[in-house]
């Protein structure tokens, strides 16, 4: 640890500015010789400061903000060598032992007022953290006794109400976030941010331990001293973004130098943002803007890699993700989860691409269906091709498929299989729809699958864009768009209203052949689609499901990470 620099030293403090000191008074001095002191100070000091001071130390209520600032519980005669130790030597009193802790606080925020540009800003911030730690330290309840014992002597009455030593605390906190910021304010700029870097370094423990109160109240002001700069380096990180997507109709060579500088760009913001960051994570939270930025340089990574297969600038990217965003963990996790979920978006895709034949193999297949009647079901990369329709796989836009089971009186006769597909067409509503009807669960789960592969996959894809360029689906009467859905309070009597919730406000579950989402807080708030009747309710209920396993914000989200 360091120590506060040497020759530091004081003519005057707000200690000495107190009522107390103005008026060469005790805690422990009666109202008489309050009074007789502001007429003897009178002669030698202004004469309006000194009744000020008398009024204050002589009426109950007020007396109480000084004696706060003072230094309660502590004996006259040492408070008086503590005041010339004040100024004789103020770093004293950060070693000072067994004293009352708000009194201790008072000493160290005047001993601010001696911090000069020689001090270091480890210095500073250890001073920082010793003096916020002790603020936390203070105990009402021990400050009021304290205060108490002093009036006991005095012949003041005793303070009664805990409201006003807490608003006269909150008063003083104030003050010691204000000696705080007096004493950064005297420093270079370069010095002040540093300063409260290694200050949010060591008071979170690199972000692992919360804060003293005091220090997350002094960043939180720096976090709007800052604001406007942060905006400006995020909007030229989104300048330079924008441009390496122009450049890379131009190779992967061409694109060093904007990596280049969106890395000084970044890099600065996290200069000026990791306070703020180590603070945040210290609250279990992660500093949004910080957050949106992240993101930004990671869609840029997965846009270069996945859509042009820039690996060794992707790979720049990921170090400058990690060395600059690494005090967002929740952030880092994220992606490392949503890398995993997503993967087989993409392995699938590149599979696709690379192994054609593979492909169209887990979509192939064919079936004869009937036993009298024979109709011919099949799928393949050509289409769907049942009962004389055809249908290419491109074409089609909607899909639904359910199990019905049958029986007479209670004895099971059978199931039938459904399923449904539609697509876009400029005929009849008729022509556009196809339903399927099978008897065979081997045939209908085959078929299925092979169905999801070809087609389900790609509406999904298709959905999540369409929810994420601000579209809203609707789907039985479940109402849904990126953020949230749209419900239905069912009431006894009167007609439903509908009630938007998001996402983390929801569950769903399955019942009766229906998918339902449903409010937490409200069970009479919800909305169902068929499995059978509704088109797209599976294709629903995975997005969303998908979606609350990895916990991200809007159903888009799943897809672009």
């Amino acid at each position: 640890m360091s120590f506060t620099p040497a020759g530091a030293s004081l003519t005057t403090s707000a200690m000495h500015n107190n009522p107390f000191a103005l008026l060469d008074v005790t805690v422990r001095d009666s109202r008489r010789t309050i009074v007789e002191q502001a007429e003897q100070q009178s002669l030698v000091h202004d004469a309006d400061l000194c009744q000020q001071a008398r009024s204050t130390l002589t009426n109950p209520k007020n007396r109480v903000a000084a004696e706060m600032a003072w230094l309660p519980g502590v004996s006259p005669e040492r408070a008086a060598r503590l005041l010339d130790n004040l100024l004789a030597s103020p770093a004293s009193v950060r070693r000072e032992k067994s004293l009352p802790t708000l009194a201790h606080c008072n000493l160290m925020a005047a001993a601010f007022g001696t911090i000069t540009t020689s001090w270091t800003a480890e210095s500073l911030a250890e001073f920082i953290l010793e003096f916020a730690t002790l603020v936390d330290e203070c105990d009402l309840k021990q400050i009021t006794a304290e205060i108490n014992d002093d009036r006991m002597d005095s012949g003041f009455p005793a303070i009664v109400s805990g409201d006003l030593v807490e608003d006269e605390f909150n008063a003083r906190k104030r003050y010691f976030n204000g000696a705080i910021k007096e004493a950064l304010n005297h420093q270079p700029s370069e010095n002040i941010l540093l300063t409260l870097t290694l200050t949010a370094r060591y008071a979170t423990a690199e972000g692992n331990i919360a804060a003293p109160e005091l220090i997350n109240e002094l960043l939180d002001a720096y976090v709007i001293e800052i604001q406007g700069v942060l905006e400006k380096e995020a909007d030229n990180a989104g300048r330079i973004i924008a441009l390496i997507r122009q450049e890379t109709a131009f190779g992967e060579a061409s694109l060093a130098p904007l990596i280049n500088a969106l890395e000084k760009v970044v890099k600065n913001w996290d200069k000026l943002a990791r306070p703020v960051q180590l603070a945040a994570k210290a609250r279990g939270i992660n500093h949004d803007k910080s957050v949106e930025l992240a993101w930004s340089v990671r869609e840029l990574k997965l846009e270069l890699f996945n859509q042009h297969d820039m690996l060794n600038a992707a790979t720049r990217l990921t170090e400058i993700e990690g060395e600059v965003f690494s005090q967002l963990p929740q952030f880092i996790e994220k992606v490392k989860e949503d890398e995993e979920a997503l993967s087989e978006f993409h392995a699938a895709r590149a599979e696709e691409e690379k192994k054609d034949a593979e492909w169209e193999r887990s979509i192939t297949y064919s079936a004869t269906v009937g036993r009298i009647f024979k109709d011919q079901l099949s799928i393949s990369p050509s289409g769907i091709n049942w009962d004389g329709e055809h249908f290419t796989l491109e074409e089609i836009t909607e899909v639904r498929w359910g199990a019905t089971r049958h029986s007479v009186n209670g004895v099971p006769t059978g199931t039938t299989y459904t399923i449904g597909l539609g697509r876009n067409f400029s005929g009849t509503t008729s022509a556009g729809r196809l339903t399927i009807t099978l008897k065979e669960e081997t045939i209908y789960s085959a078929f299925l699958a092979a169905l999801w592969r070809a087609v389900c996959v790609r509406l999904m894809i298709q959905m999540m864009k369409a929810l994420d360029a601000g579209e809203k689906l609707t789907i039985g009467n479940i109402l849904v768009d990126d953020a949230g859905v749209t419900l239905f309070k069912h009431k006894l009597f009167g007609s439903a209203e509908r009630v938007r919730l998001s996402w983390f406000d929801v569950v769903v579950s399955s019942a009766d052949g229906e998918f339902i989402v449903r409010s937490k807080m409200d069970k009479k708030i919800y909305a169902k689609a068929s499995y059978q009747e509704h088109w797209n309710t599976h294709l629903l209920e995975y997005i969303i499901r998908s979606a609350f396993e990895k916990g991200v914000r809007n159903l888009s989200d799943y897809l672009k990470n």
